[in-house]
């Protein structure tokens, strides 16, 4: 190794050092990092959105790159990641975030809401959702869409086979201004498979009353 190369080692190991003090704060200047994790884990819990986006910049991610320790607590906390917001269309990358994030909520009920432009939904991304269907407590789904589309439906099942829903609650469809509709077998089979459903909402569903809808048995 010459000296040009040593010198540059050199300072590779300095930055890497200064990054991982930046992230092990003081604890004088840390109380988070000395309460019990419990009262911690309460503390980040109060800091999350109803519905948290994914993403740096948000909770729970965010409390990832604060620190070593704060990292640790959030890791430790699944119900900070029962909770998820996806707005589609998903950036390049998410299926490979999604499974992550739900693995960190473990066996926890989840809440899922899904919205944005429903028309092209990643059949990757709900294959995985649906693939947690036994988890699932609250389901919210908004079409928000922003101009007229005359051919357009919402596929809310993405060539999945879906099973039971058992610990399905609370299920709230929301149709965009336009009005583009979504399948009404699909809707059936959502209120079928989820025996403990308490609270539907349908808001602004178009082509929701039609012939399925009048030969169901309730």
């Amino acid at each position: 190794m010459n000296s040009i190369d040593l010198q540059e080692s050199l300072v590779k190991k300095l930055k890497e050092d200064r990054c991982l003090v930046q992230r092990q704060p003081n604890a004088t200047l840390d109380p988070v990092s000395r309460l019990p994790v419990e009262i911690s884990s309460g503390i980040f819990m109060q800091s999350l959105a109803p519905f948290p986006e994914p993403g740096a910049c948000h909770t729970p991610m965010l409390l990832l790159n604060i620190c070593h320790a704060w990292s640790a607590i959030a890791l430790s906390t699944p119900d900070l990641w029962e909770f998820i917001q996806i707005s589609f269309p998903c950036a390049k990358g998410f299926s490979n975030v999604l499974p992550l994030w739900l693995q960190r909520a473990h066996n926890r009920p989840l809440s899922i809401y899904l919205c944005g432009d429903l028309e092209n939904l990643d059949q990757h991304i709900l294959s995985i959702l649906w693939g947690c269907r036994r988890q699932l407590r609250h389901v919210k789904i908004s079409d928000d869409i922003d101009e007229g589309d005359d051919e357009g439906f919402v596929d809310l099942f993405g060539g999945t086979s879906l099973g039971p829903l058992p610990w399905l609650e609370t299920l709230t469809l929301h149709g965009g201004v336009y009005g583009r509709p979504f399948l009404s077998h699909q809707i059936l089979e959502l209120l079928r498979l989820a025996p403990n459903l308490v609270e539907c909402l349908f808001d602004n569903i178009q082509s929701l009353v039609n012939a399925e809808f009048a030969s169901a048995d309730f």
